[in-house]
């Protein structure tokens, strides 16, 4: 008997080929914004009292009333005031709000990065005695003008109200915010 093999034959089946579009991976970038010389760049005072700016460029007088006051300076004037480095912006007695303008000036930019904003130095006041005065002789010249302004505000409106705090300020500073407190600064 002769045995027949079977044999099995595979057959492949037909491919489908689907198109299939690979896009390259789009990243977006934030487009820098193109400031006309005549836009208003919006800048907040941190000195409490008058503070005034003489634009170098259009000789615009800008007027910030006191802590807190925003006022819109031309983008041609706040130019001028940071290439010059003028005390008004890196001592700081204004900030600018604008973070595109910030980010179009380097030097602008590292110096607001080591500054502290208004609430944090509101919160610092409120922190132990000690720890003050570790903090505050390693801020910058900027900082601690804003700090004094800040306490005084805080004194007088019963927001900082330790003795001991106000007489270590007052002893680093060499101010008199205890008088603010409408107690001798020599009663020990």
């Amino acid at each position: 008997m002769a045995r027949s093999a079977k044999r099995t034959q595979v057959i492949p089946a037909p491919t489908i080929a689907e198109n299939v579009v690979i896009e390259p991976e789009v990243k977006e970038t934030a487009q820098k914004k193109k400031f006309a010389s005549d836009d208003r760049i919006p800048c907040k005072a941190i000195l409490t009292g008058k503070t005034h700016l003489l634009g170098k460029r259009t000789n615009m007088i800008y007027t910030f009333l006191g802590m807190g006051d925003i006022i819109g300076i031309e983008y041609q004037d706040l130019v001028a005031e940071v290439r010059a480095g003028t005390s008004l912006l890196f001592r700081p007695m204004i900030v600018v709000e604008d973070q595109d303008f910030i980010d179009e000036f380097p030097k602008l930019k590292e110096f607001y990065a080591r500054l502290y904003p208004v609430s944090d130095l509101r919160e610092l006041l409120q922190r132990p005695t000690r720890e003050i005065q570790a903090i505050i002789p390693n801020l910058p010249i900027g900082v601690v003008d804003s700090l004094k302004s800040i306490a005084a505000e805080m004194v007088r409106n019963g927001e900082l109200d330790s003795i001991s705090t106000i007489r270590a300020l007052d002893g680093m500073w060499g101010t008199d915010l205890a008088i603010l407190t409408g107690l001798n600064s020599d009663v020990q």
